[in-house]
């Protein structure tokens, strides 16, 4: 592997969790203690655990201030040093801050790499944190970057801790920080800390509380899955967590000697209303502002002492940018945008940049008045429908039974072309029957004439009047059998093609016809717009069909009878379109715009509002 172009990476040593230097700290006698090297290959295989597409890492200490910095621990532990690695590492602690390389693949087998070196400030101490990772994007890069600076801060603690001779705290820490990485959710991690604190640190119950707005919500209480916030369990928590912060710093009840706490009630009535013998509150904080609070309970006599009380606040300090991590990621986005910018308000505030702010905002008012002010054409919405100016309906003739059928709605028909036929067979049978009665009284009749028999003349001369109108009724129904189109149009409902040989009565409507060349327009207009609606008025039409295409019609009618639709009360309002196209058919929807006088914009966009607002005030004080 050959190490590619260095990229210098500025960061602000003030920001970054881990530039901080922290106390100095009393070193063991040499980096090559077994305690030493246990702990820097937990927190390495940690640290890697936490970054993606990490291929291997190094961890090198040794004496501030000069240069025999040597290998402590590898990831994976059975892996190589690789020079590249160590030069990294070498050039982060000589320099004093991050180092960013980027390395180009040596080969066509071996793929590119980006290296994260970052030091680690430890008091006596000094190293450096090496990780090979894949290629990744600039914005991910100093997210690693991120992650390995906070790292160092709680590795700098370890190695404080590694100094003391309680050297069995060292695993509670890294255990804690673990278990709150494992879990990706934020309630799963507060509950997983919460569980093994009680077991590390042979608590009864600890609960993580988390400021919430103004308030503190518990996330978390050990051997507890159901959180009521209206138990007197919640509220004694809250209590507690409130004093702490008030007086910002830990609270130890029952307080010993040397203890400087201030008043401590909210734990007392904890500890007399649940039986805690023992009850240790420490602040969690991020960035210099407290976002938690950590409550750990003894039922038994046995006191928090000044040294546990000291690893419960360095565990604070740990979890606390942790889990504020991973709470503030799983935020819903409107929580996410009112955060950002509160934080924007505070940091121009700090800045001193409010100072043309105001002008800005005066602009702003001047500009939305400017607006509101003018004036515009104040157009009525209402739902449009298409529908023809003439609209002949096609009945039956008489009863019978449907032969044929063969239109549906939507079909062009010519006037006078058959849209459907009626059996006849009953018919013909019915017209030969009276054929052959009206031939035997022909012959009746010519029989009479040549007797000169008068009053037999007069009597078949009837009968053969009646037997032509009954064939003339027959063959005006053999006729009408065949339904025609009664004009040349469309089709606009009526479809029989599925009822062949169902009966039809007589008068019952089988098909609506309109034409395709005159079409008026239906508007339902909401009761609170009609009252600036004339006769006269103009407007335009957009139909779902034709998005494209703009219609203008002129209001010709308003009904004076409303109806009710949908919840709503609308008027029927009838408008004449002025250009007639070739692609409308009745039955289409749309929209339509009213356009009824000038308004000032204002008005426009605030009299719903003010309508509304005087009915409620009229409904309930007029």
């Amino acid at each position: 592997m050959t190490k590619g172009n260095q990229e210098a990476l500025e960061l602000d040593p003030e920001t970054g969790p881990g530039s901080q230097t922290g106390s100095a700290v009393s070193a063991p006698s040499g980096v090559q203690q077994t305690g030493m090297r246990e702990l820097a290959r937990a927190w390495l295989s940690l640290q890697c655990s936490m970054l993606s597409g990490v291929h291997r890492a190094v961890v090198l200490l040794g004496t501030a201030g000069s240069e025999n910095s040597q290998p402590v621990a590898l990831w994976p532990e059975d892996s190589e040093i690789y020079p590249a690695l160590l030069d990294a590492a070498r050039q982060a602690v000589h320099a004093r801050r991050p180092q960013l390389y980027t390395g180009a693949a040596a080969s066509a087998s071996e793929p590119a790499y980006d290296v994260v070196a970052c030091p680690l400030p430890a008091g006596s101490m000094a190293g450096a944190v090496a990780v090979e990772m894949s290629p990744r994007p600039e914005k991910n890069r100093q997210a690693s970057l991120r992650v390995l600076q906070w790292g160092a801060a709680w590795f700098e603690m370890l190695l404080t801790q590694e100094a003391n001779p309680f050297e069995h705290r060292l695993l509670t820490v890294v255990d804690v920080i673990a278990k709150g990485l494992e879990q990706e959710e934020f309630g799963g991690a507060a509950m997983a800390v919460a569980t093994e604190l009680t077991n590390r640190l042979g608590c009864d119950r600890v609960s993580l509380g988390f400021i919430d707005g103004r308030g503190i919500r518990i996330e978390a209480i050990s051997q507890i899955v159901q959180i009521d916030d209206k138990t007197n369990l919640v509220r004694a928590l809250d209590s507690a967590m409130h004093e702490a912060l008030e007086q910002d710093g830990s609270i130890v009840f029952p307080e010993s000697i040397d203890d400087r706490s201030g008043p401590n009630a909210a734990h007392t009535e904890l500890a007399r209303g649940f039986g805690a013998n023992a009850i240790c509150t420490v602040p969690m904080s991020h960035d210099g502002r407290a976002v938690g609070v950590m409550v750990l309970e003894r039922m038994r006599k046995q006191p928090f002492d000044s040294e546990l009380r000291s690893l419960c606040e360095y565990l604070a300090s740990l979890m606390g940018p942790i889990l504020d991590f991973k709470r503030r990621a799983q935020r819903p986005l409107t929580a996410k945008i009112a955060a950002a910018l509160r934080e924007r308000w505070s940091r121009s505030r700090a800045n001193g940049q409010l100072a043309w702010k105001p002008v800005v905002l005066l602009l702003c008012v001047l500009a939305i008045g400017i607006v509101a002010y003018g004036e515009t054409v104040y157009r009525v919405d209402a739902e449009a429908q298409l529908q023809g100016t003439v609209q002949r309906v096609v009945i039956a003739p008489f009863d019978g039974f449907l032969a044929e059928a063969p239109l549906r709605a939507g079909d062009l028909v010519e006037e006078g072309q058959i849209m459907c036929r009626l059996e006849d067979r009953e018919l013909r049978l019915e017209h030969t029957s009276l054929s052959g009665d009206k031939a035997k009284l022909t012959k009746e009749y010519r029989e009479a004439l040549a007797t000169h028999d008068r009053s037999q003349i007069s009597v078949l001369k009837a009968k053969l009047d009646q037997a032509d109108a009954k064939l003339a009724l027959v063959e005006e129904k053999l006729r009408r059998t065949r339904v025609r189109s009664p004009l040349h149009g469309v089709v606009v409902s009526g479809d029989h093609t599925q009822a062949l040989g169902a009966p039809v009565q007589r008068g019952q409507v089988l098909f609506e016809v309109a034409p395709l060349d005159e079409y008026r327009i239906v508007l339902n207009v909401d009761e609170r717009e009609i009252a600036a609606v004339r006769t006269g008025q103009t407007g335009k039409l957009i139909l779902a069909g034709l998005p494209n295409e703009v219609h203008n019609f002129t209001v010709e009618r308003v009904t004076p009878i409303s109806f009710a639709h949908e919840g709503q009360n609308l008027f029927r309002v009838e408008a004449r379109l002025m250009e007639q196209g070739e692609q409308l058919r009745p039955g289409m929807r749309g929209v339509g715009k009213i356009e009824t006088e000038t308004r000032r914009r204002g008005w426009i966009w605030s009299h719903s509002i003010v309508d509304w607002l005087r009915m409620r005030w009229w409904s309930w004080w007029g």
